[in-house]
C-alpha cells in the first residue's frame, strides 16, 4: 500500500516505479478507481465510482481516459451503457457532464412534447366548445325564424 503526500491510497501492483496490473486508487474525496492500471495510468477494463456525484462506471479505459464502452450505474439504481465518442481525452469528470447534458437534453425535449400535446389538447377542447357554442346558436337562430314565421 503506497499514501501519496495528496491523500491519495493505491493498493495494487507495480513495475518499475510505476502502477501496474490490478491495482485500487483512492482519492482524498472518497472516490476511487479499480481495475486494470499500465505505465500508471488506468488502462484496462475498470471501475471508477465518483464520491460527489454516486455515479459508478464500469468499462474501458486507455492512458488514463475513458474510452469505448462502459455502464454507468446512477445513484437511484438505474443504469445505462454508453458507447462514448471518440475523444484523446475523455476524463471521467468530462464523461459524467456528456452524460448530464444529455439527461438534461432528454428532459427539455419531454417537456417540449409535453406541451405540445398539451397545446394540442387545448386547442381540441376550445374548438369543440366552439363547435357546440356555434350549432346552439344556429338551433336558437332556427327557432327564432320558426316563430317568427
Amino acid at each position: 500500500m503506497s499514501h501519496y503526500n495528496v491523500g491519495s491510497i493505491y493498493e495494487g501492483n507495480w513495475v518499475r516505479g510505476k502502477r501496474s496490473g490490478l491495482g485500487k486508487l483512492t482519492y482524498p474525496t472518497k472516490s476511487y478507481y479499480e481495475g486494470d492500471f499500465s505505465f500508471g495510468k488506468f488502462h484496462g477494463r475498470g471501475t471508477y465510482f465518483s464520491h460527489d456525484t454516486g455515479i459508478t462506471y464500469v468499462g474501458s479505459f486507455e492512458s488514463g481516459y475513458v474510452q469505448k464502452t462502459g455502464t454507468v450505474y446512477y445513484k437511484d439504481g438505474t443504469k445505462q451503457v454508453k458507447e462514448w465518442p471518440k475523444m484523446e481525452a475523455l476524463s471521467f469528470r468530462k464523461a459524467i457532464q456528456i452524460l448530464e447534458d444529455e439527461k438534461m437534453g432528454e428532459a427539455n425535449a419531454k417537456r417540449s412534447n409535453y406541451s405540445r400535446l398539451y397545446g394540442s389538447i387545448r386547442a381540441m377542447e376550445v374548438s369543440e366548445r366552439s363547435e357546440r357554442a356555434l350549432r346552439k346558436t344556429r338551433i336558437l337562430a332556427m327557432n327564432h325564424t320558426r316563430e317568427i314565421c
